[in-house]
């Protein structure tokens, strides 16, 4: 995601002989609103009289509203962010925008002139749904262990995303040979369990279901190959 230069404005007028500098691209801003991320400024460059030359100054503003007059610099604007080139996102910034604010200062004796420009703002800082949501899982639970009667089986936990932290149950399930009809086993809510004798023939699976402070879900693993003697 690329965000392109927006405004443009003269503060100070340089003499009638010199060359005024020429903007050929303003500030920009890469990255993901979100908090936790990181996004990086790219310096607006001007040219005058052939050559190129760059900002005095940058500046991460936190803004409340489309207009650059509701841009107020972050932290002390011009101590730990001035020339800062990646700004981390943080909480404070939530429901904001942000902007780069870049100035360019030319003297002539004994005057001199400023140009000031702003990055396009970034879309509204939100949350970062895969540290802040309900669980939500990538790798599925996988069970590990010899299918055969007596022998320990264990599930894992799988992958998950979303609010920390994160609790598990498990409900290990029998199946036929199919793995298509599956019944749970009672009290079997742990995360190991051993096959008897009676479930010779029968295939096990195991639903695990994640909880954190935004919600619950459940998936269940592949099923074992058939248990054997």
């Amino acid at each position: 995601m690329l965000l392109v230069a927006g405004i443009l404005a003269l503060t100070t007028a340089l003499p009638a002989a010199a060359a005024e500098p020429s903007l050929g691209s303003g500030p920009t801003i890469s990255g993901v609103a979100q908090v936790g991320k990181v996004l990086t400024a790219t310096d607006a460059v001007w040219s005058q009289d052939g050559f190129l030359v760059g900002p005095t100054s940058k500046v991460w503003d936190r803004c409340s509203g489309p207009e650059v007059s509701s841009c107020v610099a972050i932290g002390n604007g011009f101590g730990s962010y001035e020339d800062g080139k990646t700004y981390s996102v943080t909480t404070a910034d939530l429901g904001f925008t942000l902007r780069v604010w870049n100035a360019l200062t030319v003297t002539i004796p004994p005057s001199y002139a400023r140009y000031e420009v702003w990055s396009v703002p970034t879309a509204v800082v939100t949350n970062d749904p895969t540290t802040t949501g309900r669980p939500v899982n990538t790798v599925p639970p996988k069970i590990k262990g010899n299918a055969r009667v007596h022998k320990k089986l264990t599930v894992s936990t799988g992958t998950w995303t979303g609010a920390t932290p994160t609790t598990f149950k498990y409900r290990w399930k029998k199946c036929d040979t199919k793995a298509k009809k599956c019944r749970a086993i009672p009290r079997a809510t742990k995360a190991r369990f051993t096959p008897g004798d009676k479930y010779i023939g029968r295939r096990l699976r195991v639903v695990v279901t994640a909880t954190n402070s935004a919600g619950t879900s459940t998936i269940t693993s592949k099923a074992t190959p058939v248990i054997k003697k």
